[in-house]
């Protein structure tokens, strides 16, 4: 729903099957703000997903938004309370199926977010 698009041209000829494998290189990230690891995602945090160049991606509102994105390096921005925190990460495609990373950052204020990669 973000970034992540994936076509083919397929050519069907008539009375037989044809089957297609398509590989989409991306994955589905979960974000959260919390107050410490393993805390509750905060509600009401605007979330900004930005290329590596500084585009926006994608914007959304929400304790725990969901967005596929396709491989490569990002930066999430969150913003609450009037507090702005920002994480750099890398969408890896998948090897093997539901692989998971993670990744968090580590503020003085003690809030973190967290990015789950799957």
């Amino acid at each position: 729903d973000a970034n992540s698009v994936v076509r083919a041209d397929v050519t069907v000829e008539p009375g037989k099957i044809t089957e297609v494998t398509v590989n989409h290189m991306a994955a589905k990230v979960t974000f959260r703000l919390v107050n410490r690891p393993g805390g509750e995602a905060l509600p009401d945090t605007q979330w900004t997903v930005y290329s590596a160049q500084g585009d926006t991606i994608k914007e959304s509102i929400g304790a725990l938004p969901s967005h596929i994105l396709a491989a490569g390096t990002y930066a999430v921005g969150a913003r609450r309370a009037g507090q702005v925190y920002r994480q750099d990460f890398t969408v890896r495609p998948a090897t093997r199926p539901k692989s998971k990373s993670s990744c968090a950052e580590d503020r003085g204020d003690r809030r973190q977010i967290h990015c789950q990669i799957r």
